[in-house]
């Protein structure tokens, strides 16, 4: 049984809706953040040194990092339906969204989060910050214009990655009303029947 150590409004949402992609059984372990702070609680260090969410545990391996962990189910169970691999026309694509969703799809959104206590003395990188993620979104409406999905036309593992940035930028504000292949992305992914799941268990 693969054990999910998650921590509410984190990235482990991606590895509940993946494991329920694959239709693998798995156990959630609950973590609430501390109040004030919103920083993870010390008992995830207890389950892995980085202290912070998610974590799986599957067998006798403890995994950290989303992308890590996502990489290591895809190949461990039964993922092959959502991967792309070299002799596929979307492959290229694949690998970059897939990465580009940890990657710089992430990092304006958590700079933001970390400037938004310190303005207005923040304000010159907070500009820069939301550049960087309007650039990113940019990216982003243009290649759905070019597919319905982000390796493809059909879902794939790069989706799951590429939902958190998205749904966090809309969730906050930051998406634009123009942003209307995002839109409809996220509404056929959050209406997939796994990633309800995933809602509700966690």
């Amino acid at each position: 049984m693969i054990t999910l150590h998650n921590l509410d409004q984190s990235r482990g949402h991606r590895i509940a809706w993946l494991l329920e992609e694959l239709g693998r059984p798995y156990d959630i372990v609950r973590y609430a953040r501390e109040p004030g702070t919103l920083k993870a609680p010390p008992s995830l260090a207890a389950v892995h040194p980085l202290g912070k969410s998610p974590v799986i545990v599957d067998g006798d391996t403890t995994l950290a990092e989303s992308g890590a962990i996502m990489s290591w189910l895809l190949a461990r169970h039964g993922g092959e339906r959502l991967l792309r691999t070299t002799g596929d026309a979307g492959f290229d694509h694949y690998l970059f969204w897939f990465h580009f969703g940890e990657g710089s799809g992430t990092l304006p959104l958590t700079l933001l989060h970390v400037l938004a206590p310190l303005a207005p003395a923040s304000d010159g990188l907070t500009a820069a910050a939301l550049a960087q993620l309007h650039r990113a979104l940019d990216l982003a409406e243009d290649r759905l214009t070019q597919s319905a999905c982000f390796a493809d036309d059909a879902f794939s593992a790069a989706d799951i990655m590429m939902s958190y940035p998205l749904i966090a930028a809309r969730d906050r504000g930051f998406l634009p009303g123009s942003a209307t292949k995002i839109a409809g992305f996220l509404d056929r992914m959050e209406s997939r029947p796994a990633f309800q799941r995933a809602i509700e268990k966690e």
